[in-house]
């Protein structure tokens, strides 16, 4: 009986025995074999891999290729050859051209298979930015822990065994095509399995250490490059802060190991355990990312927590740094009057990226100092305000004892309902705060910075307060804010830190909008709110704060986001 998939399969089998042709052809006419750089892809189910290709089927979310931006990648490219080995035996069918279909249940569905693991980004990234061709060897098998199913030192065959017999079995099949593969590092994505047993944790350095140790001796590449993800902060993961440290130490005291971030990797809501498609192309980015950086001598890419801080005005911030007197307002005081002259100088434990408030496009990922409020970008370098980020910045990479980054997009007088609506189809805030997380992950990128965003600070509801009808929907209205943007960034538990508006009858409904950022906080575990009733505003301008009280409002965004760092939850305040 004729399969319908039986005309796609010849189609694909053709395909590919004209490919091997021609570049067999090829290599023959040239009379030489051809080395070209490899990489293995291993570990357990993240690495086999749950993205989906098209049409997710009821998985939540239901995203694929196309819906995160990526359908480009549904074409075979050749740049990037894979070998994938059977999870039983290591044997695969053959060489191809990377495509999505590499992952889980691959080995039942050949071509035919949906889903796709980090080695599509990989093959695709690492090949585009070295300009040349590249093989992928994967190995993998979900369920699987390094202190029971891939010990090296295990007289029985297992995973360690099997990935060997891949890479040993894709050396044979490519060698007729006149290629030889020089292995040039592994991308290890494990430790799920191993953080539910306490032994299995404490013994995972030593386990980690024992496997890399065992394949550069049988692959005879001492140096050989290992990359190794870290396992998503999620409680499944019993003990993943033992597996944390073990990843940390060993990449630490190895000048070939290197850490990749994926605590924040977004998986699926109904499956939590597993990466979706977005959490398997941003993981197959950042091993990428730093397998080139590895290529290029350029050492261990640097991850560091970022925080947004948006809002309206008193987000953008009218607090004075020096020159009081020149603006006319009441009190006349600047950050040395109060007692913080130290703030007015640069403070590079600190980066920052502003985005436009009409577009979201900053000038630069710069270091911290006290121009960044309203009016920056008509002088960016010796501007003379500053909003909560001056204090945000100094007291949280402080106590923290590390650089962080910032991001800041903010505009006066919007309004949650309408400026920052994310279901609003026109172009408005929301969209501008989302350009300029991009723009500034791009520029930490292009500085060899990955960021972690770790919380928002939200400072925002005047505008509501003064039309009853937004003033009514702010609770459903910051919900929804709250949830489109952990979805969109893939941080299902993003903390937010809501500043309340300051109590002056100039917020006509101003309980309103404190009995909103109330009930959110109380109904989300990850939502905190943050003191600003009695902060300091000018006479003259009872709408915007004082450098008194930007720099207390930045310092009780701070002492709110260190709790939450160091898991106290609520400030008391």
């Amino acid at each position: 009986m004729f399969h319908p998939n039986t005309s796609s399969r010849i189609r694909r089998a053709c395909s590919l025995m004209l490919m091997l042709f021609v570049l067999c052809a090829s290599l023959a006419a040239q009379a030489q074999t051809r080395t070209i750089r490899a990489y293995i892809v291993a570990g357990q189910s993240n690495s086999e891999g749950g993205g989906t290709r098209k049409n997710p089927g009821g998985r939540n979310p239901e995203q694929d290729l196309n819906t995160i931006g990526y359908s480009h990648w549904y074409a075979d490219f050749p740049q990037a050859l894979i070998y994938k080995g059977h999870t039983d035996t290591g044997v695969g069918p053959g060489w191809d051209a990377m495509r999505p279909a590499y992952g889980g249940g691959y080995d039942q569905a050949r071509h035919l298979n949906n889903q796709f693991g980090p080695e599509l980004a990989i093959g695709h990234e690492v090949a585009t930015h070295l300009n040349e061709q590249i093989a992928i060897i994967k190995y993998g098998q979900g369920g699987t822990s390094l202190a029971q199913f891939w010990n090296p030192d295990d007289p029985a065959i297992n995973c360690y065994d099997k990935l060997i017999a891949t890479i040993e079995n894709a050396k044979q099949a490519i060698a007729p095509a006149g290629i030889t593969l020089d292995i040039q590092g592994v991308f290890w994505t494990q430790g799920e399995s191993d953080s539910w047993s306490l032994a299995d944790s404490q013994n995972y350095k030593a386990n980690l250490e024992r496997l890399i140790a065992a394949l550069r001796t049988r692959l005879n590449k001492p140096n050989l490059a290992f990359h190794i993800a870290t396992l998503k902060d999620l409680p499944l993961w019993t003990h993943r802060q033992l597996i944390w440290d073990a990843q940390q130490a060993v990449a630490d005291a190895d000048p070939n190991a290197y850490l990749v971030h994926g605590k924040d990797l977004e998986t699926y809501n109904d499956d939590i355990a597993h990466y979706t498609a977005r959490g398997e192309v941003t993981l197959g980015q950042r091993f990428a990312r730093q397998a080139l950086y590895a290529a290029w001598g350029k050492g261990q890419v640097k991850t560091l927590r970022a925080y947004i801080v948006a809002g309206q005005s008193n987000a953008e911030g009218v607090g004075i740094s020096r020159n009081a007197a020149a603006y006319g307002l009441n009190p006349k005081q600047d950050l040395y009057t109060i007692g913080f002259g130290h703030y007015d100088t640069t403070y590079s434990q600190t980066l920052i990226y502003k985005g436009h408030p009409d577009s979201g496009v900053g000038q630069r990922l710069d270091v911290m100092r006290a121009t960044y409020g309203l009016g920056h970008e008509s002088n960016p370098l010796n501007y003379h305000l500053f909003g909560p980020e001056l204090g945000i910045a100094r007291s949280m990479a402080h106590y923290l004892e590390e650089q962080i980054v910032l991001i800041k997009q903010s505009k006066g007088s919007t309004t949650l309902a309408v400026d920052w609506n994310p279901a609003d189809p026109g172009t408005n805030q929301y969209d501008h705060l989302l350009v300029a997380i991009a723009n500034a992950t791009a520029a930490a990128q292009a500085a060899g910075v990955e960021l972690d965003i770790q919380g928002v600070f939200w400072m925002q509801g005047e505008s509501d307060s003064i039309a009853l009808p937004y003033a009514q929907a702010y609770e459903a209205n910051l919900k929804q804010f709250i949830a489109t943007l952990r979805t969109q960034l893939g941080k299902p538990q993003l903390p937010f830190h809501l500043a309340t508006i300051r109590d002056t009858p100039h917020w006509t409904y101003r309980q309103m909008i404190w009995n909103a950022q109330q009930a959110v906080a109380d109904a989300d575990p990850n939502v905190n709110w943050v003191s600003g009733r009695d902060l300091q505003a000018y006479d003259n301008d009872p709408a915007h704060y004082t450098a008194a009280g930007q720099v207390t409002l930045g310092n009780r965004f701070a002492l709110q986001g260190l709790y939450t760092a160091w898991s106290l939850g609520q400030v008391p305040w």
